[in-house]
């Protein structure tokens, strides 16, 4: 995780969300091919004071038990040996002790031998780097950047796309996780990296997501304004993707008395009446870990006798979320899904059931 200190020489500006993910993404794959262990901090607020600019973090690593510290500048796109070249340049205005230590995208190969001319060490996302470090250079090129490394050029549509409504709901649910990695987010949600980091990049400059604090955490923001955001796109724009099928059963209570565990959970009118006590319950939701479905649908079919019926009353879908987020030993799915997805059902005791869901468990 990345800060920057708010009281930095760079214009008085801490790092963007997109230069964090940068430099998370880039130690990763260097730490992944080398087996170095970078860690970053804030540059400190006292060093580089003659610099018009700062770097923007600092890394360090060990190497036989000694620290080797380094200044970091995070630039995303390098169009040639000039730019190197003026890099290089400003990074001798820090009047640092610290080593200098370009972190890029990418660096193609042909740059990589200027970078070694004008003794510029870099590490960029797919891995290829230049380090330096007494007696040993470490030199790795000819790798791109994978396919979900982040990119101002791509463009991103907003809170609404489906990307975001995964993530979005996974920071309702577990606000921990904004103090994790990009990569731990990516991985809880189910989206890329670089999806994340603009996705955090939107709910920040809407003023729905805090910037770091002096322990790098961050906090969600006008909560019920989210909330209500998510749950009016989920019907439309992430529930259709999540491969519907509907059944019926020979008994309309079938529901009651029904164990349907492990690895799913019931959502919709059924979650709600557990929940509230309302509702009798006309249709039946049940999502079903998306790794496990067709093992776990298989299994509800035969042990309820359910039989294949395209206008059914009983529908499962597959879960967009993992255990991090939705517990095994719990039966429902959280309130706010269970919310969204009463809001779908366009009749007056499931808008009626909704707003009691959402006045008992959401910020109202």
């Amino acid at each position: 995780m990345f800060y920057k200190n708010e009281h930095s020489e760079k214009m008085n500006k801490r790092m963007s969300v997109d230069e964090e993910a940068l430099v998370e993404q880039a130690t990763h794959a260097v730490g992944s091919l080398t087996g170095l262990t970078f860690n970053a901090s804030p540059w400190p607020s006292h060093a580089g004071r003659r610099a018009q600019h700062a770097p923007d973090c600092a890394l360090s690593l060990f190497q036989e038990q000694r620290p080797i510290e380094f200044a970091v500048e995070c630039k995303r796109h390098i169009t040639g040996a000039s730019q190197l070249g003026l890099i290089k340049q400003q990074m001798a205005t820090w009047g640092v002790e610290a080593r200098p230590l370009l972190v890029t995208q990418h660096m193609p190969p042909r740059l990589i031998d200027h970078c070694r001319e004008i003794d510029l060490d870099f590490i960029d996302v797919g891995g290829n780097c230049l380090i330096r470090i007494s007696p040993v250079w470490i030199m790795i090129r000819g790798n791109k950047p994978p396919a979900d490394a982040v990119s101002v050029s791509r463009p991103y549509q907003g809170s609404a796309t489906y990307a975001a409504l995964r993530l979005i709901y996974v920071l309702l649910c577990v606000p921990e996780l904004l103090s994790a990695s990009y990569r731990e987010m990516a991985s809880a949600s189910g989206v890329s990296v670089g999806s994340v980091a603009m996705i955090l990049a939107d709910l920040e400059e809407r003023g729905m997501l805090s910037p770091r604090d002096s322990h790098k955490r961050r906090r969600l923001q006008d909560v019920t304004r989210l909330e209500s955001e998510w749950a009016t796109n989920y019907p439309n724009k992430l529930r259709p993707r999540l491969g519907i099928r509907r059944f019926s059963a020979s008994s309309h209570d079938w529901w009651r008395h029904a164990e349907i565990g492990p690895n799913a959970y019931w959502g919709g009118e059924v979650a709600a009446f557990r929940l509230s006590g309302y509702l009798r319950p006309e249709t039946q939701t049940i999502y079903v870990d998306e790794a496990l479905a067709s093992d776990t649908v298989s299994r509800l079919v035969r042990q309820h006798r359910l039989r294949a019926d395209p206008k059914g009353p009983i529908e499962i879908l597959d879960a967009f979320w993992t255990t991090t987020v939705q517990p095994s030993s719990t039966e429902t799915v959280s309130p706010l899904l269970v919310y969204a997805d009463l809001l779908g059902i366009k009749d007056s005791r499931a808008q009626e059931a909704a707003s009691m869901i959402r006045k008992a468990f959401l910020h109202a």
